[in-house]
């Protein structure tokens, strides 16, 4: 079993002319002739296939590449949306399927380096894992078996297994299953054990379905990742009508992660995304469950395609808070109990953890919070990155801000005036409903406990 694996970003350029969309005949002669062919079923060019533009641009002097209608692929025994490649008239590959740029060169060079190839690296072997595509390894042999004669094959020596991570790799004939990233050896034919229980990366598909599951686990976490692929499979039984569960790596989806501000949320961790929004997901932590127990699960993806959940507000893990000093942290799911809910004054920096100007005030805070001990304050700040915003919350402008509740109204105060002690201490003061003295400090001595 593989961990997560790293896809590549490459800038697309743009092919120099539209591909020649063929039919019939002229499709037959354009894979039968001598050398490499890549077609292009069902498919949309350019439009629907800007990932391709690249390496397409990239390696038009060695590899053929056309466009043809769906139905033309019926003739290649394939799906009527595929990207397939020929050599001399016959399939000399698993379809590409990843949609990304960085990925598609890479299976464009795995194609021009096909039929047996002696991998002499550990980078070499990784970069073939990371094209999510099934390869056939032939491991510690020089002869390949005759039925697979036809079949690209990798020749690789078991002291490079060794050398990523892999040491019980014996001699021997193996697949690497893309769909869910395991090494397989082959004691039967390879079209049975590439079968999968799981989803495979297709954008185009999982559009089609109004909801995407996957589990997001860190890349060195090997018992997370054996744990999901079961679970995918039996949510893809469960409930594949509504949803694809996949199995991919976390850096195809990174940019989706940033857009649901979910970077910072702990791994191991349960996403649902509805596919037709931008913003609406649902996820679970080991904070929240037993993410990995399938009833668990499985109750929870119900409510979520039944509409009886709202979409999960984010809330930063209470370990990764940094509580010790006198300033706390909250958080969106603890900001009802420690602000709302509370009778004293409560101040709340909004912060960012990029923000310098953030930064410089966290000792002034720090100094103030330890300054009000045991006065009827309280100075929390919030993580503007690793929290949703609460409803109570007016449009944040720009970080750092100070809001003030003080348990007249739901709506805060906007503190507004010079980021010192000095300043911030009459702000409460003033706009206090608990009266209180001011305790007596000397502003140096305190900053300096804390910068």
């Amino acid at each position: 079993m593989f961990g997560l694996l790293l896809a590549i970003r490459v800038t697309t350029q743009n092919s120099s002319e539209n591909l020649p969309n063929l039919v019939g005949s002229e499709l037959e002669n354009f894979v039968k002739a001598p050398g490499k062919s890549v077609v292009f079923f069902g498919i949309d060019y350019p439009q629907n296939i800007e990932y391709a533009n690249y390496g397409i641009f990239k390696n038009k002097d060695s590899i053929r590449f056309c466009t043809a209608p769906a139905n033309e692929s019926e003739k290649f025994n394939v799906k009527t949306k595929s990207v397939i490649a020929f050599e001399n008239g016959e399939i000399i590959n698993s379809p590409f399927k990843a949609e990304t740029s960085g990925l598609f060169l890479r299976w464009l060079n795995f194609i021009k380096n096909s039929q047996n190839y002696q991998v002499k690296t550990s980078g070499e072997l990784k970069g073939l894992f990371n094209m999510e595509i099934n390869t056939i390894f032939g491991v510690g042999i020089q002869t390949i078996p005759k039925e697979y004669a036809t079949q690209s094959v990798f020749l690789v020596s078991p002291s490079l297994f060794k050398e990523i991570g892999l040491p019980d790799v014996e001699s021997g004939l193996y697949l690497y299953r893309s769909c869910d990233r395991q090494l397989l050896q082959i004691k039967s034919s390879v079209e049975e054990i590439s079968k999968c229980d799981v989803d495979s990366y297709n954008q185009s598909l999982i559009k089609t379905k109004p909801f995407v599951a996957t589990y997001i686990v860190d890349v060195n976490d090997t018992e997370s990742a054996e744990k999901m692929y079961s679970k995918l499979g039996y949510l893809k039984s469960k409930f594949g009508e509504k949803l694809f569960a996949l199995a991919l790596p976390r850096e195809y989806i990174a940019p989706t992660l940033r857009q649901l501000k979910l970077e910072s949320v702990l791994q191991p961790f349960f996403l649902i995304k509805n596919t037709t929004s931008r913003t609406e997901r649902y996820f679970q932590t080991l904070e929240d469950g037993d993410i990995f127990d399938i009833k668990y699960i499985e109750n929870y993806v119900a409510k979520v395609l039944n509409g009886e959940l709202e979409p999960t507000p984010l809330s930063k893990a209470e370990s990764q808070l940094n509580n010790y000093g006198p300033l706390k942290e909250v958080t969106r799911k603890s900001f009802k109990n420690l602000v709302l809910d509370s009778k004293n004054n409560t101040l709340v920096a909004v912060t960012a953890p990029w923000c310098g100007h953030c930064k410089r005030l966290k000792p002034v805070l720090n100094a103030t919070a330890h300054v009000l001990h045991g006065t009827p304050n309280m100075l929390y700040v919030y993580d503007d990155d690793a929290n949703d915003k609460p409803s109570e919350f007016p449009e944040i402008d720009g970080y750092p801000t100070l809001l003030l509740w003080n348990g007249t109204s739901p709506k805060p105060m906007q503190f507004e005036g010079s980021r010192n002690m000095k300043t911030i201490i009459e702000f409460l003061h003033n706009n206090t409903v608990i009266p209180f003295d001011i305790p007596e400090y000397n502003e140096t001595e305190i900053l300096g406990l804390y910068k």
